[in-house]
């Protein structure tokens, strides 16, 4: 829209462009490509993505957490990386941003190291014994929430070591818990 292909609101210009990413054409595969590749190949500077991940949902102007957890997750806007919309913060206003960001990306790397889905939280929220117990049973060995709770704080330094550099590298909080690229 931005670089002057489509206009904005045209739903059967829409419908054609996914046509084209199904038929495979040249302009097909570069739409399939993504809105970084499309934006940057288009000349278009103001792109809805962050290291190279296009905005799935909440944009940050009005959640401002997300916003927080698109610049310093290694996945860069992926919204399921860290999702503050649950935390106790107004989402509209900069103060508690950080910690609620450092909290979201904490448990979302916990539920991907459990295997667990992110919309299992709701009745798990704060009951870390709970899937220390449910570890413990199921591997069979002693399993604590002290266990527990330095999982999701590796796999975080693990995939800040992983990533590519990029101008956002630092996750801190009033919490104590700082990761930072030490490349």
């Amino acid at each position: 829209m931005e670089a002057g292909r489509l206009n904005f609101g045209d739903a059967e210009a829409a419908k054609a462009a996914l046509r084209e990413i199904a038929s495979g054409t040249l302009w097909g595969r570069l739409l399939g490509s993504g809105a970084e590749i499309t934006g940057r190949v288009l000349g278009v500077t103001r792109i809805p993505a962050v290291k190279g991940q296009s905005f799935a949902a909440y944009d940050p102007r009005g959640a401002k957490g997300m916003g927080v957890t698109y610049a310093t997750s290694p996945m860069g806007a992926d919204h399921s990386a860290g999702y503050t919309m649950h935390e106790k913060v107004d989402h509209h206003k900069p103060e508690g941003q950080v910690a609620a960001s450092l909290h979201a990306q904490l448990r979302a790397a916990l539920f991907d190291s459990l295997g667990l889905c992110n919309f299992v939280n709701p009745g798990t929220a704060g009951r870390l014994d709970l899937l220390a117990s449910l570890v413990a049973h199921f591997h069979g060995v002693p399993f604590t929430a002290s266990d527990l709770q330095r999982i999701p704080e590796e796999v975080l330094r693990l995939e800040i070591r992983f990533k590519p550099p990029s101008r956002l590298n630092t996750v801190s909080a009033a919490s104590g818990f700082h990761l930072q690229r030490t490349d």
